[in-house]
């Protein structure tokens, strides 16, 4: 796990009103979440889904820490970008599925473990490294809105 400078994300454009940001969609319904940065799917949906016997038991060893008061939507994981990332605001509605919201991205955390604080967001090295830290080590301080440039105190 590593720090990642929020200053080095590129913005993306939302494809309904073309104005610049971070935006993640709900292609499935609000249970269903996209990456800000790349699109893809959250993990905890993909691997929810998987069939694999070692998608299965990371699926419920996992579980525990995303029903817990909602968790889920503070810590969501792109194993592409192997970030953390949350929904915020919502910037286009089209009913119960496919809507649009700002992506937050992390812009500041403290390593619970060195007790270091970070100006930036946790990138993790894989998903086994997500599993072994973003629970254990990871405490958010900050969240950023770069659509808006707002700040958010955890």
């Amino acid at each position: 796990m590593k720090n990642k400078k929020i200053s080095s994300i590129i913005l993306n454009t939302c494809y309904k009103c073309k104005a610049p940001g971070l935006f993640c969609e709900t292609p499935c319904g609000a249970d269903w979440i996209t990456c800000p940065i790349c699109g893809c799917d959250d993990f905890y949906n993909k691997l929810s889904l998987s069939n694999r016997d070692d998608d299965i038991k990371l699926y419920n060893k996992i579980e525990k820490y995303f029903e817990v008061n909602e968790k889920r939507y503070v810590r969501t994981f792109c194993e592409n970008c192997l970030i953390l990332f949350q929904t915020g605001f919502i910037h286009h509605e089209y009913g119960c599925t496919d809507s649009i919201y700002t992506g937050f991205i992390i812009s500041k955390w403290k390593n619970k473990f060195t007790g270091k604080v970070y100006n930036g967001m946790p990138k993790f090295k894989s998903v086994d490294d997500w599993y072994r830290n973003c629970f254990s080590h990871v405490e958010i301080l900050e969240w950023h809105c770069p659509t808006t440039g707002k700040f958010f105190k955890a």
